[in-house]
């Protein structure tokens, strides 16, 4: 049942590299959406790991737990229902692309009757010329006046992230103890919980730390070199999912980051609460480092992950994926979550 599920969800999202869709509007009966191209990948990213599970599961049939086993049927109904959103996100920014360029030949159409002629018109993406990103038009009349004009992806097209904002205590890169490799890492501000001989008491009050803007926040996290991933930790970064699950998003559209966050909630107690935001952020987890601050088992040394997770790890590490399963200290390690 494992292997069929697995197979049919794998070539599903296989088959969906390229699909064929009508559009109101247009003279051809059909057009090709890339789902690849207007995801920044994310379709790809889901046939690897799908691809990975599949390998493993032939390799280690015999071996496999039914708790394994039903893990990755979970994990094959989760990525179906992650297919048919990034179907949705890709048609949203196909069409709006279309809308932009139709506004532009209105506008280009207009000036031209007030003798303006288009000198340049180019795409600005993340990389150079791109539909995804905004339609730039420059037009000159025959005095040497210039006007230009841009059309740029609305709020709704983005899902409004630019909009909003949430309260940090601190950023730093590159971080080599909060996971895997070089990080960038995100300490929020602000905690529920009343830890005893917490370490940071300062991080507890929402009066606290610094606002910034979603956006303004994930373009330093790209922009920031030689990083390999994104560590999420406070305070508690349950208590602004929301806004995380949204920074998450905005960065891995521009880089393939891996994603960990800590926090001190219990993924049972998350899972039974069933808050949107709180299950949209550990979705977009590759690893979420779940229970609280226990003082009497803190030696001091970190969690040193260049070979494996060390020093002060009495907390779970949950793979969402097969990415860092090597790291897995083996007295903690539970597998796939949902």
């Amino acid at each position: 049942m494992a292997a069929e599920a697995l197979s049919n969800t794998y070539l599903c999202i296989v088959a969906n590299k390229d699909v064929q869709i009508t559009m109101d509007g247009t003279s051809s009966d059909a057009v090709a959406l890339d789902i690849d191209y207007w995801t920044w990948n994310q379709r790809q990213e889901l046939e690897d790991e799908l691809k990975s599970l599949k390998k493993r599961l032939e390799d280690a049939l015999d071996t496999l737990s039914i708790v394994d086993l039903e893990q990755m049927i979970g994990r094959a109904g989760q990525a179906s229902v992650i297919l048919d959103e990034l179907y949705q996100q890709s048609l949203t920014r196909l069409i709006a692309s279309v809308k932009r360029n139709d506004v532009q030949d209105q506008i280009q159409e207009t000036l031209s009757t007030l003798g303006y002629e288009i000198v340049e018109a180019t795409l600005k993406g993340e990389t150079g010329e791109d539909f995804r990103g905004g339609h730039f038009m420059k037009l000159k009349n025959a005095s040497g006046e210039e006007i230009v004009t841009a059309v740029e992806p609305g709020q709704d097209e983005i899902e409004g992230e630019q909009r909003i904002r949430f309260n940090f205590y601190d950023k730093r890169a590159p971080v080599i103890t909060l996971g895997p490799g070089r990080r960038f890492v995100v300490w929020v501000q602000g905690c529920c919980f009343d830890c005893p001989g917490c370490t940071s008491p300062q991080w507890r009050t929402a009066d606290g730390g610094v606002f910034t803007e979603v956006d303004e926040l994930s373009q330093i996290i790209c922009q920031t070199p030689g990083i390999q991933g994104l560590t999420i930790s406070g305070g508690e970064p349950m208590l602004q999912a929301e806004s995380l699950a949204h920074l998450v998003q905005m960065v891995r559209r521009r880089r393939p980051l891996s994603v960990i966050c800590y926090t001190g909630f219990d993924l049972k107690a998350i899972e039974n609460d069933k808050e949107p935001a709180r299950m949209k952020l550990i979705s977009l987890c590759d690893v979420l480092i779940d229970g609280p601050y226990i003082a009497a088992l803190n030696d001091n040394r970190g969690a040193s992950w260049v070979v494996q997770p060390t020093g002060t790890f009495y907390q779970r590490l949950l793979c969402r994926n097969e990415r860092y399963f090597c790291f897995r200290p083996p007295a903690h390690a539970t597998g796939i979550f949902r």
